[in-house]
């Protein structure tokens, strides 16, 4: 459970002081210890006057300190290896690269909970500035990934997840997901208790690293598949129906029971997942169907859209996944390289002496309606 903040300033030594507690009396055992000095050496004062040797190249950088910290939930106690994997996972993710950047990784041990301190040089050994835009969002993301990754005890609240299912690799929590998380806290201590019970956690956030795990796989195309592939992993999967189709699911392993919603696994992201996946699985058989109806009707483009319409529509494990198409990035992607191809199609047969008369064939409002084409 990494969490993590970043502050920036203009002092190295001072903060790389701060960070080795130098100012404090601590006994052996609540001393800081130092975990790596990546191309620096020496006394605080030194490593600074190092940092800012290399910073000078960029003078007009008002604040070239970066201090990162990182802390780990006081249940979870990890063996130096992982605690390493995860830091150096987090640090990777933001730009800090160890071959480029001087830094300095610091553990403290003055409170309850794991956490470190990294106190890093902007600027890189090439002259380039780390960019610290929207820096705590990237950290979130950051640590989301390494809890996934290294199946760590999971944190609610973020504003921001990893998912490696869309286009950029996260993606930002939805309205009804922060009701829902706003609706789970705890109103008692009772209720507190039973939250902080590991074995509970561990259980909810393995399942819910399978999920994410079997969404990536571009073969789990329909609920069923899903379903069987969750059953190997030992997990139970209860859909609730209507009469419109599947509206929810729910989970259940070593007789714990988990609703989709409490583990970032409603049926609405699932079933999105289950579409992309079924899109790009066909895409050669969706481009030779394109192609087909394009040369057949005289590579109208209405004719070509009116296509990918009703080859969509037989894909979708749920839905009509045009209603909904720009909604996901995977959809669109694909829609475009779509019309690209279509495009192609066109400009090739134009010394033939065809025509475009889509412009008569479809209304205007229509029009409209259709996602525009990325340029």
């Amino acid at each position: 459970m990494p969490t993590a903040n970043a502050n920036t300033g203009n002092g190295f030594s001072k903060a790389i002081s701060y960070a080795l507690q130098e100012a404090k009396k601590y006994s052996k055992e609540e001393r800081a210890k130092v975990l790596e000095l990546n191309q620096v050496y020496g006394s605080s004062k030194e490593m600074g006057k190092q940092m800012r040797e290399v910073s000078d190249d960029r003078k007009t950088v008002q604040k070239p300190v970066l201090h990162v910290q990182i802390n780990f939930h006081p249940d979870e106690k990890l063996n130096n290896a992982q605690a390493r994997q995860a830091i150096d996972s987090i640090l990777k993710d933001i730009g800090i690269e160890k071959d480029n950047h001087q830094y300095v990784i610091v553990q403290h041990k003055d409170k309850e909970h794991d956490h470190y301190h990294i106190v890093a040089n902007r600027v890189g050994m090439d002259g380039e500035l780390l960019n610290d835009h929207r820096i705590k969002e990237r950290l979130q993301v950051a640590c989301d990934k390494a809890e996934q990754e290294q199946r760590l005890r999971r944190t609610q609240g973020r504003t921001v997840l990893y998912d490696p299912t869309q286009e950029k690799g996260f993606r930002y929590v939805t309205n009804e997901e922060k009701e829902d998380y706003k609706a789970s806290k705890p109103r008692s201590q009772k209720k507190r208790i039973a939250d902080k019970n590991p074995a509970i956690y561990n259980e909810k956030f393995a399942i819910q690293l399978e999920i994410n795990i079997i969404l990536r796989d571009r073969s789990v195309t329909s609920p069923e598949h899903f379903k069987e592939r969750l059953k190997a992993e030992n997990v139970d999967v209860k859909f609730t129906t209507q009469a419109s189709g599947i509206s929810g699911v729910s989970f259940r392993r070593n007789e714990i029971s988990i609703k989709g919603s409490a583990i970032d696994a409603k049926w609405g992201r699932i079933d999105q997942g289950l579409t992309t996946n079924a899109i790009l699985s066909k895409e050669t058989e969706l481009m030779a169907y394109v192609r087909e109806k394009s040369v057949k009707n005289a590579n109208s483009v209405h004719v070509v859209d009116q296509a990918i319409r009703g080859k969509m529509l037989e894909i979708k494990p749920n839905q009509n996944p045009w209603a909904t198409w720009h909604t996901n990035p995977d959809h669109d992607q694909l829609y475009n390289k779509l019309h690209e191809y279509s495009e192609k199609l066109l400009e090739a047969n134009k010394d033939r002496g065809t025509t475009l008369n889509s412009a008569n064939e479809e209304p205007e409002q229509e029009e409209e309606r259709r996602p525009r084409r990325k340029r």
